[in-house]
């Protein structure tokens, strides 16, 4: 039973990756396109899988691969202005980022995870 501000992001990124997912269907890019948006998505559901098994290396990739996604994030909104898209992605990432960064969140995963 872990905290729910450790719950809370491995849905969201299980959530994220299925977005990414849903929108490589819809869009139907290059392949290169197709390519990053799989990577993309495993890169969301590698670490979720690992915080939700107590793996420390889950919670630090999991930290690292969310504070990417919520800088390029906010470099997308830079250079292309603010969309309820942009907005949505601003919300996610910034949630993921701030409950992996809560105080229970690095107190559990420092005691309980191998």
């Amino acid at each position: 039973m872990q905290p729910q501000t450790l719950q809370l992001p491995v849905i969201l990124m299980y959530i994220n990756a299925g977005f990414t997912l849903l929108g490589l269907i819809a869009n139907r890019g290059s392949s290169v396109v197709v390519m990053l948006a799989i990577i993309i998505a495993l890169s969301e559901v590698l670490p979720a899988w690992g915080i939700a098994n107590d793996r420390k290396w889950g919670y630090y990739l999991g930290l690292g691969i969310t504070s990417l996604y919520l800088i390029l994030v906010i470099m997308a909104i830079v250079v292309s202005g603010m969309t309820f898209i942009s907005i949505l992605s601003l919300m996610f990432a910034g949630a993921m980022v701030a409950l992996l960064l809560h105080r229970e969140s690095r107190e559990y995963q420092r005691m309980w995870f191998r």
